[in-house]
């Protein structure tokens, strides 16, 4: 048996160790009912979200707040925590949506790992406190007049966010051990 040979032997087992591993891990994710009823909770956070007119008037804001949560085996929302700086009236309609979902979670016998630790991103942009007199919406970038790319530049807070991932109302974490869920984008512009 050649060089070549044994090479392309060795090529063919890879190959199918490979596609086995893929496989299995296709099944696998395929069996998880929870994944999909997690997003189903997401969606009913999303849904159910709905923060204070008179703040979102007012607000000038872009950036994340990341929430931590648990679900015990009695579909029942624990140890909620927000990003710190995350505006009072973005966690006052979060607060709400988890309390008018909360019920519906065991009436939908959803499944999901009881006690799991989930991580949701949650995306917002809200302008309409933003202060663009004057500025065209349809001005190029490029062609703004300062005080608009100011407010703008205000307005991206996405840096402190992510840098306080780790750090939410309810005290800061060192390590967080969770399933990460697809974010959530939300906003109020004019």
């Amino acid at each position: 048996m050649g060089l070549h040979a044994l090479n392309l032997n060795i090529m063919r087992k890879l190959f199918l160790i490979w596609a086995l591993s893929l496989v299995v891990m296709t099944a696998h994710a395929q069996s998880k009912s929870e994944d999909s009823d997690i997003n189903k909770i997401t969606w009913l956070l999303f849904k159910n979200y709905n923060p204070d007119a008179s703040s979102l008037n007012q607000a000038c804001i872009k950036s994340c707040v990341f929430i931590h949560f648990q679900i015990n085996e009695n579909g029942k929302f624990t140890n909620i925590g927000y990003t710190k700086n995350t505006p009072q009236f973005i966690i006052d309609g979060l607060a709400n949506s988890f309390k008018i979902i909360e019920p519906s979670i065991k009436q939908m016998n959803l499944h999901f790992a009881a006690n799991q630790t989930y991580l949701l991103p949650f995306e917002f942009y809200y302008n309409l406190g933003c202060d663009f007199s004057g500025i065209s919406k349809n001005t190029p970038d490029s062609t703004k007049p300062k005080p608009y790319v100011n407010v703008e530049a205000d307005m991206q807070l996405f840096g402190d966010a992510l840098w306080d991932i780790l750090n939410f109302t309810d005290g800061k974490l060192e390590l967080l051990n969770c399933t990460v869920l697809r974010p959530v984008r939300t906003g109020a512009v004019h």
